[in-house]
């Protein structure tokens, strides 16, 4: 019996061993598909997560760089603004100094394209600090030297413009500076473009020293441009003027003298007459006539009227200037008409703006054919 029951046991030990195994095998596999599967599901929310984490960061990257957008774009307006109206400063004709020592109200026309341009430049200025406050501050430094390089520039248009109405200058060599003023201004839309589009670090701090130079570099350029006021056009003067180009090639003066129907001698005793009709009116308070030749073939006349106030030069334009016109055909017949502008109605107690839809660009002066 004893033999009987250690046979049964002997043989029940491998079978029992075999499931033990197995039982500890199926546990340990599926303790281990029960890690696995917490492990893929902390997996998947890592990734979530991770993915929910990386939408924030990207749109508050977007979000400050829309920021930071919106602070520059008022100072790039008023940047491509000044740009814009730099052109018309510069844009003067050789001649118009000799004619400004007996016509005033030239130079004053003239002027009031100043008087825009650094209007616009004061009001960029005005958006300075958003621009400094919204820079990389990586890239600071590039954008304050352009910067002040740009406003120093205004001061080389200004002092060779005063130079060129002093014969000290030419158009060409104004027209030269102003060229670098808008190449610099567009170097700095660019410069401010990527100092604005790239990812902002906030962790980024500038030296001490480097700020010192930076504030220092700041003052002195924007004291020196001299955006802060408006010095030029602020005269008041109501005036008309008329410039006169008159060919005296001699094949031209047989073409023309046919199509006007009167020689130049004829044009210039109407002319005299006119100016001695402005002299007579008591409602014009100045007035004066003078001509030269400037050494390419051609005659300059100029005539200006100089009115007491803004309203009657309104008048002048709408009721007394017709008149003349009719009266005196030949000088404004279509094969030698004058060039016409009047000073004194552009700028309003809204602000600076035009009022006459007509009134030519001095860069657009032409002479007569």
């Amino acid at each position: 019996m004893t033999q009987l029951a250690n046979f049964v046991w002997t043989d029940w030990i491998p079978f029992a061993s075999a499931i033990l195994v197995a039982l500890i095998t199926s546990v340990f596999a599926l303790r281990q598909q029960r890690l696995s599967a917490m492990a893929q599901r902390e997996l998947e929310t890592q990734k979530v997560e991770a993915a929910r984490r990386e939408a924030e960061i990207t749109e508050e990257r977007a979000e400050t760089t829309r920021f930071r957008q919106s602070q520059v774009m008022p100072f790039l307006e008023k940047l491509d603004e000044s740009l814009t109206k730099s052109f018309a400063v510069v844009q003067i004709p050789e001649y118009f100094p000799e004619l400004v020592a007996y016509v005033p109200p030239i130079e004053r026309f003239v002027d009031e394209t100043v008087s825009e341009w650094l209007t616009a430049m004061e009001m960029m200025s005005e958006h300075r600090m958003q621009l400094l406050l919204a820079t990389d501050p990586e890239r600071i430094q590039t954008v304050v030297s352009l910067l002040t390089e740009f406003v120093a520039k205004t001061q080389e248009i200004l002092t060779t413009r005063h130079k060129f109405w002093y014969k000290n200058a030419t158009s060409k060599e104004l027209r030269d500076i102003q060229k670098n003023y808008v190449r610099t201004g567009y170097r700095l839309m660019m410069e401010i473009k990527d100092a604005v589009v790239r990812p902002y670090r906030p962790d980024t701090l500038l030296p001490d020293t480097v700020k010192d130079d930076i504030a220092r570099e700041l003052a002195i350029s924007f004291e020196k441009g001299g955006v802060v006021s408006v010095p030029s056009g602020g005269v008041a003067d109501f005036s008309w003027v008329a410039i006169w180009q008159i060919d005296t090639r001699a094949e031209w003066q047989k073409f023309e003298q046919v199509l006007a129907k009167c020689t130049v001698d004829e044009f210039e005793a109407a002319l005299k007459e006119l100016a001695v009709r402005f002299a007579d009116n008591k409602e014009i308070v100045d007035s004066h006539l003078m001509g030269f030749e400037p050494g390419d073939e051609r005659v300059i006349h100029c005539l200006s009227a100089k009115l007491p106030s803004q309203e009657r030069l309104r008048q002048f334009n709408s009721v007394d200037l017709p008149a003349y016109r009719c009266e005196f055909a030949m000088l404004w017949s279509s094969h030698r008409s004058p060039i016409e502008f009047s000073t004194g109605l552009r700028t309003t107690s809204e602000g600076i703006k035009s009022t006459t839809a007509d009134r030519p660009i001095p860069g657009e002066l032409r002479s007569t054919p």
